[in-house]
């Protein structure tokens, strides 16, 4: 949800906007959209592995570890848990989603290019 806007961040908010506007142009993602785009990924791999009856150990660990955050971070257990898989089983999106689940690829965590 925004925050209203203080008259005093006026110069910075300008500063964001305009900021903003470059990365649109340049089509460059920022952190939340990336944020989001890992969230559908696992819950496309969840419900095409969950229809296969298998759930790889890999992602068990990340739907379990992502709980664990959301209990660390002062949450209760039970409700965490049930937002998690409410938002990993029943988005709107999870068909087309679906047909975007890539093929297992090793993921390296730097560039050839370096």
């Amino acid at each position: 949800m925004p925050r209203v806007a203080k008259p005093e961040n006026e110069a910075k908010r300008l500063r964001t906007a305009k900021w903003r506007e470059q990365q649109d142009a340049a089509r460059r993602p920022e952190s939340a959209h990336v944020d989001v785009a890992l969230a559908a990924a696992v819950a496309a791999l969840l419900r095409q592995q969950e229809d296969r009856r298998s759930v790889s150990p890999d992602l068990s660990t990340i739907v379990r570890t992502a709980s664990a955050i959301l209990q660390d971070r002062g949450f209760d257990a039970k409700a965490g848990s049930r937002k998690l898989m409410e938002r990993l089983r029943f988005r709107h999106d999870l068909e087309p989603l679906q047909a975007l689940v890539a093929p297992a690829k090793l993921v390296t965590t730097r560039s050839d290019n370096v």
